[in-house]
């Protein structure tokens, strides 16, 4: 599912309209996120959450705030530390970066 953002910008009497900016929605599934080529499992996870991708380089994981807490080149993610929530994993791989939503119980 795609969403279009418009964004309207008001100074005065003057309105100015942006571009249209198409924005994925990324849901949680059944034990996997989403149904492309890169698998994140398990989901809900604790503590551990593994990554399965073909060329895998790295990965991001940030709070539901949107502060970074993880970066790492390990396709296993420990989450031990961090408090049960919503999280969510940038992976990147050759050609492909993709946004992941994780629940820890």
């Amino acid at each position: 599912m795609f969403l279009c953002l418009v964004v309207n910008y008001t100074r005065g009497e003057c309105i100015d309209t942006s571009d249209c900016f198409l924005i994925q929605n990324v849901s949680i599934e059944s034990g996997l996120v989403n149904n492309s080529e890169i698998k994140i499992f398990p989901n809900p996870t604790n503590p551990f959450v593994t990554i399965d991708a073909l060329n895998f380089l790295d990965v991001a994981v940030y709070d539901a705030t949107g502060r970074l807490i993880i970066k790492s080149k390990s396709n296993i993610i420990d989450l031990e530390r961090q408090p049960k929530g919503l999280y969510f994993i940038k992976v990147f791989t050759e050609g492909i970066i993709e946004e992941f939503k994780l629940i820890k119980d």
